[in-house]
């Protein structure tokens, strides 16, 4: 949580130079020596919530997104479709996420002042096809989802494991803790 904290690296007692973010609120305060690690933390964050961030999309999805147009049509909760929408602005502020809700990922899409989560895979519905988007592309899309575009963060993380008997130094509002044998830093 970036409010109400002091000024200081997470990671050491250094001062804060930098924040990596997952919303205007929400990440990890680091020191210039610490950038890597917060977003490495910061990742594995989102990989562990089933979260892909929206600008990154063209780096990891860039079969998928060659084929999203500016504006496509979007089935309507009451089966209707609807032309016009278009991904969801994204912005420091608002950040907006692919997302794994309930089993199926989702993009934010919206119009005129609505948004929702649209399922990737209701692209290939016949009524919402996108021009050249083959379910060849469609599964390559899904499957890098599913394997986790972040899951590398979370593989340093593990690699980092430290022992138990190792002190993390407290800080500002930071208390040492050991979570599953592995000793960590908690902001409280």
């Amino acid at each position: 949580m970036l409010t109400m904290r002091a000024q200081v690296c997470f990671y050491c007692p250094a001062p804060c130079t930098g924040e990596v973010g997952v919303t205007m609120h929400f990440g990890i305060l680091c020191c210039n020596n610490h950038e890597a690690d917060a977003i490495r933390d910061i990742r594995a964050h989102l990989h562990r919530t089933n979260k892909v961030r929206l600008g990154q999309a063209p780096e990891f999805l860039p079969e998928f997104c060659t084929f999203l147009p500016p504006t496509f049509s979007v089935r309507r909760s009451s089966g209707i479709i609807e032309a016009g929408w278009s991904l969801s602005p994204n912005n420091y502020i608002h950040p907006q996420f692919i997302t794994k809700v309930g089993g199926e990922w989702y993009l934010p899409a919206c119009t005129d002042g609505m948004s929702r989560l649209v399922p990737i895979r209701s692209f290939m519905e016949p009524e919402l096809h996108l021009p050249g988007l083959t379910q060849a592309i469609m599964d390559r899309t899904i499957a890098i989802l599913e394997a986790g575009v972040y899951v590398e963060a979370v593989n340093q993380q593990q690699e980092m494991a430290v022992a138990p008997e190792t002190p993390i130094p407290a800080g500002s509002g930071i208390v040492p803790m050991i979570i599953d044998g592995v000793a960590c830093r908690v902001v409280m």
